[in-house]
């Protein structure tokens, strides 16, 4: 009933003088935004976005976020996955072609290097031959 009221209100307003005023469809927009916790005020058209109608606007922009988080954060382990998997075929590549000789150092610390692509070497053996510790070691002069 009360709908219908500030309907008609609406058009008495509208064929009295053409077209309603700004304050009459504030009036309206506030009386028509209402829902159980409060007004929504300034969402525009993007409440309406993806919305399934079984759920209410909150909840459905708040699962829209989450998944765009998520989708996120997936996006950034592709990559950084993508750019180890690349470090991993380049060291692949260095230890098939064989050992190449390490520039000298005075220690003898660095005695089977191969070099990479990009200018930095990977240690391959230790300063005796014996095979390096557990992992490949990078680093750039």
């Amino acid at each position: 009933m009360d709908e219908d009221d500030s309907l008609n209100a609406l058009s008495q307003t509208a064929s009295s003088s053409g077209t309603p005023s700004r304050i009459v469809l504030n009036k309206e927009y506030l009386k028509r935004g209402q829902n159980k916790k409060g007004y929504i005020y300034g969402l525009g058209s993007v409440q309406y976005r993806d919305i399934n109608p079984s759920q209410k606007v909150a909840t459905t922009m708040s699962h829209n976020l989450d998944n765009e988080m998520r989708m996120n954060g997936l996006e950034k382990n592709n990559h950084a996955l993508k750019e180890h998997n690349e470090a991993l075929k380049e060291d692949m590549v260095v230890l098939k072609t064989g050992w190449v000789s390490s520039p000298a150092r005075r220690d003898g610390s660095l005695a089977g290097t191969a070099a990479r692509r990009d200018g930095s070497f990977v240690l391959v053996a230790g300063r005796d031959g014996s095979p390096a510790p557990d992992a490949l070691i990078h680093f750039k002069y």
